[in-house]
Formats: structure tokens, C-alpha cells, sequence
């Protein structure tokens, strides 16, 4: 796939450069067509330079899923064999599908954070329901000034507050419902 991404590097890089090619001075040619992304400088002899890019291909996860559910409502006359090998082949591009989008938006990873808010959130509340009993208490007698108290409660919320935000910001990137069904490749 290294070499892929290289090609279609240079492909748009070449694209956005001009008309002509810096080496030979003819006119470069490019085509898109049929999921096919095609450069040559069209020079002679030193230059020539060409390639052939296929690109990947992608399907949206979720109007797949979709078209599923309503393939299978709908089909009744079909032969049960015929429909039993569809269904178990669109079951597991569907599962390839699931793991390539949990793995494409992090979802391991957010859940994990998630997870590691919630306990700070536990543990803080406590902490701050200690504080705040400390605090309300008149014949509090600690070793710890009252004021210092209020700073450890407000500096609590203030971490809690800077967590959430994070997680936030995290959810606020859209998720990406896309599963790629053909790699692409140079051709």
C-alpha cells in the first residue's frame, strides 16, 4: 500500500505543477476514468515518465447495512439456498466492515477513555463530597486551613471540567462510516 500512496502522491502532485513536464518540456496527460487514475509526460527519450494508479474502492458501512435488511425483507420468492449464500457472504463483508471501523475511528481507544472519565468522575465526586462536608463543617478541626479546602474542591472541578473537554473534542470528529472493500494498487 506504501507505493500506492506514493503513486497518487504524485499524481496530484504533478496534477497542480503545471501543464508541462520540468524534464522534458511536453505536455503532461492525465485521466480519471472507471476508478482508474492514469500520468504520463508524454516525452521522449530521458523522460517519459507514466503510470497507472486503481484506485480503492469504498462502500458506506451503514447503507449497506441498510440495503441488507431490506434485501432480505423483500426476497422471499428467491431459492433458500441462493438466499442462505448471499446472506452468509454479505454477513462477513459486514464484519469486515465493523472491524475496519472500529479500528478507523478509534472506538477501542475512546471507549477506553470514556471508561478512565467515568472513574475520575467517581473518585472525584467522592473527594469533593469529603472536601465539601469538611468546609460545611463549623467544628472542623483539621490540619488544613478551610481555604485551602475550597482550592483542592475548585481545582478538582477544574480537572474534571478540562477531562470532559478533551472528551468532547474527541467525539467531535466525525466518525467515518466508510469500509474499503478493494485495496488500491499501481498498475
Amino acid at each position: 500500500m506504501e507505493k500506492y500512496y506514493e503513486k497518487l502522491n504524485e499524481y496530484y502532485r504533478e496534477k497542480n505543477s503545471g501543464k508541462k513536464c520540468k524534464s522534458c518540456k511536453e505536455f503532461k496527460t492525465f485521466k480519471e476514468e472507471n476508478g482508474i487514475l492514469s500520468f504520463s509526460c508524454g516525452g521522449k527519450d530521458k523522460c517519459s515518465r507514466s503510470f497507472k494508479i486503481e484506485l480503492s474502492e469504498y462502500i458506506n458501512y451503514n447503507d449497506t447495512l441498510h440495503e441488507y435488511n431490506n434485501f432480505l425483507n423483500k426476497n422471499n420468492n428467491m431459492k433458500q439456498s441462493d438466499k442462505d449464500s448471499l446472506i452468509k457472504n454479505l454477513e462477513e463483508i459486514l464484519k469486515l466492515g465493523e472491524k475496519q471501523i472500529i479500528k478507523n475511528n478509534n472506538i477501542i481507544n475512546k471507549k477506553k477513555l470514556i471508561s478512565n472519565y467515568n472513574d475520575l468522575k467517581v473518585k472525584t465526586t467522592v473527594e469533593q463530597s469529603k472536601l465539601l462536608n469538611d468546609i460545611n463543617d463549623d467544628e472542623y478541626l483539621g490540619s488544613v486551613d478551610k481555604r485551602e479546602l475550597i482550592k483542592r474542591y475548585h481545582s478538582l472541578n477544574t480537572i474534571l471540567f478540562e477531562n470532559y473537554k478533551e472528551l468532547c473534542e474527541l467525539y467531535e470528529i466525525p466518525t467515518d462510516e466508510n469500509i474499503m472493500i478493494n485495496k488500491g494498487k499501481v498498475i
